[in-house]
């Protein structure tokens, strides 16, 4: 089942999640930052707990200045890190007792997969239907541009497609489109004023048929990258591409990555529900 898919791609981003967090957590210094206000200003401080011999918990608390700002900081993204950490911990325990008490089988899809009959039986066009729709997927991936992309050296990224893309948050965006089945197209060339663009992908909505085209805008940071992909969207308007109806774009800043659970809802709000 595609839920069982979905969720267990989440088990495993979850337990990334907390071993990164933990790694932090350990590296950090020691003690909790607690900030008190004290008029107009905040005051810093850093409590930390130890055992004397006889036994008893002694508590400690140094004061922090504001010179100190990199301690602090990194203290009180600890305490975030432990707070979320019980979160995901919580949230990973119903995912795994889901996940034990879930086939994983698609029933459905095997009882007629293993004898057509059901198929024919269930309806007449049932069949021939679905043969029509896989022959115009294959004809629809098999009719790709073959040739030359721009800037082919910075493909370094490894997928589970086949090929390299450009970045760790193409590589995950095409991670769920295959564990949806939805057809897609990297880096297809379309000409559009006698300009050669290179969208990063380019999808066929399985349930409707539609083709969307999807840009993921990595380097909005950079210099000049954000002007550029502007330019770019008004050429793809030109071709009738629009956002919210046919066209997906999606941002990161600094490298920082992008959420597999918002590329999920996004893929089934406006790829397969299109709505």
């Amino acid at each position: 089942m595609k839920y069982y898919n979905m969720l267990d791609a989440e088990r495993v981003r979850i337990e990334d999640s907390i071993k990164k967090k933990e790694e932090f957590i350990k590296s950090a210094p020691q003690g909790k930052l607690r900030c008190y206000k004290n008029g107009n200003n905040t005051r810093w401080y850093v409590i930390t707990e130890s055992k004397e011999k006889d036994g008893r918990s002694i508590k400690r608390r140094k004061y922090l200045s504001k010179s100190e700002l990199d301690i602090a900081s990194v203290l009180a993204k600890k305490g975030l890190y432990e707070k979320e950490i019980l979160d995901e911990k919580q949230e990973l325990r119903s995912i795994k007792m889901y996940l034990n008490n879930c086939s994983k089988y698609e029933r459905a899809s095997n009882y007629l997969k293993f004898n057509e009959e059901y198929s024919i039986l269930i309806g007449e066009n049932y069949k021939k239907n679905r043969q029509l729709s896989s022959k115009y997927v294959k004809q629809w991936l098999d009719n790709r541009y073959k040739g030359p992309v721009p800037r082919e050296w910075e493909l370094t990224v490894p997928t589970r497609a086949g090929f390299n893309v450009r970045s760790k948050s193409e590589r995950d965006i095409i991670r769920v489109l295959m564990d949806y089945e939805i057809p897609f197209k990297y880096e297809e060339k379309i000409i559009i004023e006698g300009r050669d663009l290179f969208p990063d992908f380019t999808i066929l909505s399985p349930t409707t048929g539609k083709e969307l085209l999807w840009e993921h805008n990595g380097l909005m940071d950079k210099e000049g990258y954000a002007d550029k992909k502007l330019k770019d969207e008004l050429l793809y308007y030109k071709l009738g591409y629009r956002r919210g109806k046919n066209m997906i774009v999606t941002y990161e800043e600094n490298n920082e990555g992008i959420d597999e659970v918002w590329v999920e809802r996004i893929i089934r709000h406006y790829i397969l529900l299109n709505e």
